[in-house]
């Protein structure tokens, strides 16, 4: 997805996040807090899976904080 936004916009760097932030999973889906947030720019694109274990409030607010964080680490120190 982060590949994809990239591609479209343009953009220098390109942030996406999927996953289940609940409240429930229904039977196949992603279980509660299993997120995904992957990050492209012109060296390639990361993926990385977190599991959380929180309400959906939470998750969503610790799953922004993480890709933000990707991004930041990848501004200051590129591979």
């Amino acid at each position: 997805m982060a590949t994809a936004a990239r591609r479209k916009t343009g953009a220098t760097y390109a942030l996406s996040i999927t996953g289940n932030a609940g409240p429930t999973a229904d039977e196949g889906e992603a279980p509660v807090g299993l997120v995904y947030v992957g990050l492209a720019d012109a060296l390639g694109t990361i993926a990385m899976e977190r599991q959380f274990v929180a309400d959906r409030a939470r998750i969503r607010a610790f799953t922004g904080q993480m890709a933000l964080d990707l991004l930041r680490k990848r501004i200051l120190k590129p591979v």
